[in-house]
């Protein structure tokens, strides 16, 4: 990574929800990142590695600078930027462009070759949940299946974040409503955390309680014996 001054403007702020250098159940998880920068201009690009233990405002940070519509790959976020052995957290990314394209991908490499895993795209201000609700289809817990809600708080303060899973008749299986720190992360197993052990075709309906806050979610559904993920965003 080129390193830059950091900026004292951005033009754009995403958050990848979850990265990772961790052991998972039957899955050892990197996370690689792939901006694009698509302006006719350089790009200053803030990387801030957030933490899960809810320091995300003085988690470290490292700026690098884009070419115009260039393509940059790090393949291990986590470990070749900020230096960690293992670790899991939101990415926030800031620029100064504002049509910046970025794209995260946590893999597993098989022990029979190749790899698997799941790519989620930074979410961007816009397209964070705030006051109006959005869902997530398609959740699935049973005993081939586990489901994990992954929320991310962009802004500088606490969020308060209300998570109703509906059963596929819209009859309400269980409601949480939970805070995250300023740039904070959650992550909701639907049986470990939300109770609820049998669920096909479900549905997560999100909503931050607070005008003013924004959240970025998505949710994670694993196959129990081979941990092969696949990614649910929210709409």
């Amino acid at each position: 990574m080129t390193i830059s001054a950091v900026p004292s403007t951005y033009a754009g702020t995403w958050i990848l929800p979850s990265s990772a250098l961790t052991a998972g159940q039957n899955a050892f998880r990197t996370t690689g990142l792939v901006p694009m920068n698509p302006a006719a201009e350089p790009a200053s690009v803030s990387i801030k590695f957030l933490g899960h233990d809810g320091n995300g405002p003085s988690g470290p940070e490292q700026v690098s600078s884009i070419s115009p519509r260039s393509t940059r790959t790090w393949l291990d976020v986590p470990g070749s930027i900020f230096g960690r052995e293992a670790d899991w957290d939101p990415i926030l990314i800031r620029a100064t462009v504002a049509t910046l394209v970025a794209r995260g991908q946590t893999w597993t490499a098989s022990p029979t070759g190749g790899s698997y895993g799941q790519s989620v795209r930074a979410i961007g201000t816009a397209e964070a949940i705030g006051s109006t609700a959005k869902v997530i289809a398609g959740i699935r817990q049973d005993s081939l299946f586990r489901t994990n809600i992954v929320l991310a708080n962009m802004k500088e303060s606490n969020a308060t974040v209300t998570v109703s899973l509906l059963l596929p008749d819209g009859t309400t299986a269980t409601l949480q409503t939970v805070s995250i720190g300023p740039l904070g992360f959650l992550q909701l197993n639907v049986k470990d955390n939300l109770g609820v052990t049998n669920i096909t075709g479900g549905s997560f309906m999100i909503t931050c309680t607070t005008p003013g806050d924004q959240v970025a979610a998505y949710a994670s559904v694993s196959n129990a014996s081979t941990a092969d993920p696949r990614t649910l965003l929210a709409r």
